[in-house]
């Protein structure tokens, strides 16, 4: 059974010289992190390496925001980096965080899915590359200058885009209409990324109207992860934006 409420925000830190140059590393060393209740466990089999294209620019500061999806097996279902301060950073982060091993997301003693924020910050000083996320939102703001509005990776706020997205391919739950007949007039608004291909990313329940039974919502969330849209863009260029959908299921079909 999916869980579908899916709260949890955390920083990840690295050790001081944990990062090096750009070479293969295997730490394989645990996390235990906490947010709302929650409890995370993981193992960071590979680090994120600090691209040594922008160290050779003089950038000695880059952060990233990466959403993961993990089921209550541990299993990671989806990751999306949302935001980045250079594309380069969000690469060293994708081509690793496939390879972490999680285990059970555990929130009131039980396995639960979630969808969580993972906060990267890479720092660089002299030859020790290291994490320090205290500084992060100011040089967050300093370094903006640094990156083009091209080499960044953003989400942008829904009434900011050039059009809104078009909905070009979508597919209905499918449920029995005894269930539907026994949960009659009740709604479950998802929470979802559309991504800079048109896709829909990470869809979670935001929230239910009625007593909705949850094999409702899990045919909805199938459906969901079917969409496609086009590309959101921002002054031209493909953004990601997040967004809402609700599903009514009643008995006239709709």
């Amino acid at each position: 059974m999916k869980a579908f409420i899916a709260i949890l925000s955390v920083v990840l830190l690295y050790s001081p010289a944990a990062f090096g140059s750009e070479t293969e590393v295997d730490p394989a060393y645990d996390y235990n992190l906490t947010g709302d209740g929650v409890d995370l466990q993981f193992k960071v089999v590979r680090d994120p390496i600090f691209p040594q294209s922008l160290r050779s620019k003089g950038m000695n500061w880059g952060h990233v925001t990466i959403q993961v999806d993990i089921d209550y097996t541990g299993e990671l279902r989806d990751w999306l980096v949302t935001q980045a301060s250079h594309k380069n950073f969000a690469e060293a982060v994708e081509k690793v965080v496939g390879q972490w091993k999680f285990a059970s997301p555990i929130w009131k003693g039980k396995p639960i899915s979630i969808i969580g924020a993972i906060d990267i910050t890479f720092r660089a000083r002299g030859d020790i590359i290291s994490l320090d996320i205290s500084s992060g939102i100011s040089d967050l703001r300093g370094n903006q200058g640094r990156s083009s509005s091209l080499e960044r990776i953003e989400t942008a706020n829904f009434d900011d885009l050039d059009t809104y997205p078009e909905l070009i391919k979508s597919v209905n739950p499918i449920v029995s209409q005894n269930l539907i007949d026994k949960h009659d007039n009740t709604t479950g608004v998802f929470s979802f990324y559309i991504d800079t291909e048109g896709y829909v990313r990470l869809p979670h329940i935001n929230r239910t109207e009625g007593k909705i039974d949850i094999r409702l919502l899990e045919a909805a969330q199938d459906a969901l992860e079917q969409w496609r849209f086009t590309p959101p863009t921002k002054k031209g260029r493909k953004v990601i934006v997040e967004v809402s959908q609700p599903f009514t299921f009643n008995k006239n079909g709709s």
